[in-house]
């Protein structure tokens, strides 16, 4: 299911093919470019399952952040508690007295507690043990736990690469080309609109809701925008729900402003500019827990 970045796959297919993989790798590249499934087709080759089947798998462990019980927000570290567990896995021999494979997603939120209780691990992991460490930012990681990787680096697919390995693994053409028009190169994303066609739908929703809010006249904009912070959601908070239909909103802008020479002129292009600057200073004002409705309100200010 890995498709993109060629020279990384072939390079894992040949040190596994001559048993000569390293023990620590560092995966390097934007959100959903495909990090976390290379590192699980990888351990389904070495495990010999489907890929499908690997994070259940008892020689597999998965690590991030994940969720504060308390709060039910993401934590803002990976602590030491959880690299403790993760220790306790590795002391343990290999269920299959084979192949152990971690995965420490967002490494860079190792804190430098729990990123020196992994470093012994990450020094002497223990025979047939592979560690992939993922993050967005290889610099952002302490100094410590890098040194003991090798780094590769991951970049967006090409739309060909994206719609040709979408169609490989028996979607159809119509429904490949739809993903891979919002994929944006990204492998993790197209996969997961592939396998949930409503979170597709929705996407595509959230796009047609922003060429709308362009064709109205300012006060049904507003109107639109505050409709958008109203809408309930018993399960995420209005300022995560607001991060990603803002994410969405610049993604298309980008994609109009890339356009422009087919559809505006150079006034439309400035406008799309400045409307790309305001939706991204409201992720960041949302991020300092800003008021919702005027950090949406001060995006129709650049229209």
């Amino acid at each position: 299911m890995f498709f993109g970045n060629n020279q990384v796959k072939v390079f894992f297919e040949s040190a596994i093919a001559q048993n000569s993989l390293a023990q620590v790798y560092c995966l390097v590249g934007v959100d959903q470019v495909g990090k976390r499934t290379l590192a699980i087709e990888v351990a389904s080759k070495l495990f010999k399952v489907e890929f499908d089947k690997v994070c259940t798998h008892p020689d597999f462990y998965y690590l991030n952040r994940g969720v504060d019980e308390k709060t039910g927000k993401e934590r803002k570290e990976i602590s030491v508690s959880q690299v403790r567990s993760l220790r306790s896995f590795l002391q343990n021999q290999s269920w299959s007295n084979g192949w152990r494979v971690v995965v420490i997603d967002e490494a860079e939120f190792l804190n430098e507690e729990s990123g020196n209780a992994l470093l012994k691990n990450l020094e002497e992991p223990g025979e047939k043990t592979l560690i992939f460490l993922l993050t967005n930012n290889d610099d952002s990681l302490l100094a410590t736990i890098r040194s003991r990787a090798q780094v590769w680096r991951l970049s967006p697919a090409t739309d060909q690469e994206i719609k040709n390995g979408l169609v490989a693994s028996g979607c159809s053409e119509e429904l490949a080309s739809r993903i891979t028009y919002l994929a944006a190169g990204r492998l993790g994303r197209a996969l997961d609109f592939y396998h949930d066609e409503e979170r597709l739908q929705e996407w595509e929703e959230e796009i047609r809701r922003w060429q709308e809010i362009f064709r109205k006249p300012v006060h049904e904009r507003f109107k639109i925008l505050e409709s958008i912070v109203g809408e309930k959601d018993g399960l995420t908070r209005v300022e995560t729900r607001l991060q990603k239909i803002l994410n969405v909103w610049s993604e298309e802008t980008a994609r109009m402003l890339k356009n422009r020479a087919v559809n505006f002129s150079d006034d439309s292009a400035v406008r799309l500019v400045k409307i790309i600057d305001a939706l991204s200073e409201a992720q960041e004002l949302l991020a300092q827990n800003i008021n919702p409705k005027m950090v949406m309100e001060k995006i129709i200010l650049q229209f």
